[in-house]
């Protein structure tokens, strides 16, 4: 038999206003339920999603979750409240998003999640406690942060709503306060950026088909990992020895290089790569099978070299006391 869980979202809106503009409440709907689906995913929980004719006091709206679990239900509707009403930790930078221990966590609480299936008074209280570390890491879930930015964006940018309330299960007889976020901390949750750090690959090997052989800022093509790229040439040694014809080209040529991926985050939480930079060419091959060191190449595997001695000297000290 299917269970079923509710989930209450309440808007409240200026001057005691019982409606919202449909496009804006549309699109926020859309990132909620994003965020509904993937708490459910990350939990591995399937999930069917129903919603009751509105009522006022405001907006309100109420969803019926439906699934196999009552208890899974209702850590799922207790999760999504905490998530979207407990401000994050920090500044909420994506460069602190997907971190292996999050992972690991998660995983191990997807473990955790099978023993909720047997209903019980235990099992309900249990349900209550995970909730919370659940939340907190799920707050390092990139689709999650960026859908629940793009909420909150979209309801700064509506003047009308004052603040919003999250009410997991408020069908109860005796149901829980909501837990209402007010306008002037919408900030709080949206994104400083959505750019990732960068990427480094340090010993990258890239085909050239197209290289750029005047002086210019444009971009060189070639292939990297099996598949076609576009890139910038940073090297300015390696550019002057192409203007200065110390560097030939012919079909095949070769470079290993110090290659920076750089990438984002779309506004699906998607990670997508919005271009390359190589900044150190390494070495230089016409046929891909013998290579020619560069003196820039020299350089930077003699610093790397020293770099990572100091950090074998530092660690053996540390363990020696």
């Amino acid at each position: 038999m299917e269970e079923v869980e509710y989930f209450g979202l309440h808007y409240y809106l200026q001057r005691g206003s019982h409606s919202m503009d449909a496009v804006v409440r549309n699109k926020c709907e859309r990132e909620v339920l994003a965020v509904f689906f993937e708490v459910a995913k990350q939990l591995n929980s399937p999930i069917s999603l129903e919603t009751y004719a509105y009522s006022e006091g405001g907006l309100k709206e109420l969803w019926k979750a439906m699934g196999k679990y009552n208890n899974q239900l209702t850590l799922i509707v207790a999760v999504l409240a905490i998530v979207f009403s407990r401000y994050p930790a920090t500044d909420s930078e994506l460069e602190a998003l997907e971190k292996e221990a999050t992972r690991l966590e998660i995983e191990k609480t997807r473990l955790e999640i099978e023993k909720l299936k047997e209903d019980s008074p235990e099992k309900r209280e249990h349900t209550q406690q995970a909730a919370e570390a659940i939340a907190r890491d799920l707050q390092s879930n990139a689709k999650i942060a960026v859908r629940r930015s793009n909420y909150y964006k979209l309801l700064l940018d509506y003047h009308k709503v004052d603040s919003v309330g999250y009410n997991p299960r408020p069908t109860d007889l005796h149901p829980i306060p909501e837990t209402i976020v007010p306008r002037q901390d919408f900030p709080r949750f949206i994104l400083g950026s959505d750019k990732l750090p960068v990427e480094t690959d340090d010993n990258a090997l890239i085909e050239v088909f197209a290289p750029v052989l005047t002086d210019g800022n444009y971009h060189w093509r070639g292939y990297y990992l099996g598949k076609p790229i576009s890139f910038a040439m940073l090297d300015p040694q390696f550019k002057a020895s192409i203007v200065a014809k110390k560097v030939h080209f012919q079909n095949g040529t070769h470079l290993r290089c110090v290659l920076n991926i750089h990438k984002k985050y779309d506004e699906l939480g998607e990670v997508t790569i919005t271009g390359y930079s190589v900044v150190t060419v390494l070495d230089q091959s016409e046929t891909g099978i013998e290579f020619v060191e560069t003196a820039q190449g020299r350089s930077y595997r003699h610093t790397k070299a020293l770099r990572e001695s100091q950090g074998d000297m530092f660690e053996g000290g540390r363990g020696a006391t």
